[in-house]
């Protein structure tokens, strides 16, 4: 069994050749579909080798889809791309894959007065037992949303994973000002409830 979801290792959009808008795998643009809009998006996979799969993501430059204030204002750049990488082999597919794009545009109205939404991988480490990871935050720029992701091993039948994700961030700490300040302690077990108390649904 496969998904084009698992080998979509970069959705990236690139603003005048090296400044990076979007910088996520397939598995994070996922997650912040969910986190905006309360859906996943539509996916058709099954385990029959013939059949058809079809990936769906929506990749937002503001806070949702149809935010009236926020969003990319293509006339501000020179050049934007649109890149995917796809590490799949012929041994997943018999032909190749087709892609299309569906845009959105702001007919009317302006610009996008409060510009548009940054979203990229900050950092990515391998988690070790009994072992605190310390991470410095940058401090400029606005901070919109901080989304962990634990992603445990996955088993040989690709399809079962070998630990749960509160097992790999048991102790979560996140504090200002040298710790002076704490904004959050807990494991990530206290987290995944609050946030289905706070979005009103389940991960």
């Amino acid at each position: 069994m496969w998904r084009i979801i698992d080998h979509l290792t970069d959705v990236q959009v690139i603003l005048n050749g090296s400044h990076p808008c979007k910088d996520l795998t397939g598995y994070q643009a996922q997650a912040l579909n969910w986190m905006d809009q309360g859906v996943m998006p539509n996916t058709k996979w099954n385990q029959y080798g013939t059949c058809e799969h079809h990936e769906y993501i929506l990749i937002n430059f503001g806070r949702h889809l149809m935010d009236p204030d926020m969003g990319l204002d293509l006339s501000m750049f020179d050049n934007i791309q649109l890149r995917l990488t796809n590490t799949a082999t012929s041994s997943y597919y018999g032909s190749d894959f087709t892609i299309s794009s569906l845009a959105y545009f702001k007919e009317e109205g302006g610009g996008f007065p409060l510009g548009y939404i940054k979203s990229e991988q900050f950092k990515s480490w391998s988690a070790a037992q009994n072992t605190w990871e310390y991470t410095d935050l940058p401090t400029e720029g606005k901070l919109r949303r901080l989304v962990l992701r634990l992603e445990p091993d996955l088993g040989a039948t690709y399809n079962e994973f070998e630990t749960s994700m509160d097992n790999m961030g048991r102790d979560i700490k996140i504090t200002f000002d040298s710790g002076a300040t704490v904004v959050y302690e807990g494991g990530i077990d206290d987290l995944m409830r609050e946030i289905n108390l706070i979005k009103g649904r389940d991960l």
